[in-house]
Order: structure tokens, then C-alpha cells, then sequence
């Protein structure tokens, strides 16, 4: 029974870090469509670094949500 209980915590957990990782994902493409709205307009050099920060932003908030969502596969796990 413990060892449910703390199998039903963990899975409570990582179901909030999700959501917060959810919620930051539509934050942060929210965020893409206005740096590139605003390269379209203005095609800088300080705009497509802006660009290039909020993709890595988004790109680094996808690996973490398919780190906390996928299992590890058998072989990645050894050594």
C-alpha cells in the first residue's frame, strides 16, 4: 500500500510538471509568432537572434515534456 501511495505521488508530480511544461509551451510559441511577425517587418540581425533564442526556448521545453511524458527505451538505460 506505501508503495502505491508513493507511485500515485510521483505520478502527481510529474503530471503538474507537464501542465507547467503545457502551459510554458503556448507561452513561449505565443511568444515565436511575435519575434517573427517581427522579423517579417524588420528582417535584422537582432530580430533573427530573437528568433533563433524563443525556437531554442521552444525546442528545449519539447525535448523536456517528451523526457517527462516517454520512458526511457530498455537499451538507452544500460550502459
Amino acid at each position: 500500500m506505501i508503495g502505491s501511495r508513493a507511485a500515485v505521488s510521483e505520478l502527481a508530480a510529474v503530471s503538474e510538471l507537464v501542465a507547467d511544461v503545457d502551459q510554458r509551451l503556448v507561452l513561449t510559441y505565443a511568444s515565436l509568432a511575435v519575434v517573427r511577425g517581427r522579423f517579417r517587418r524588420c528582417p535584422d540581425a537582432a530580430q533573427t537572434r530573437a528568433c533563433e533564442v524563443v525556437e531554442a526556448q521552444l525546442d528545449e521545453l519539447l525535448d523536456l515534456r517528451l523526457a517527462l511524458t516517454c520512458p526511457p527505451e530498455p537499451s538507452a538505460a544500460r550502459p
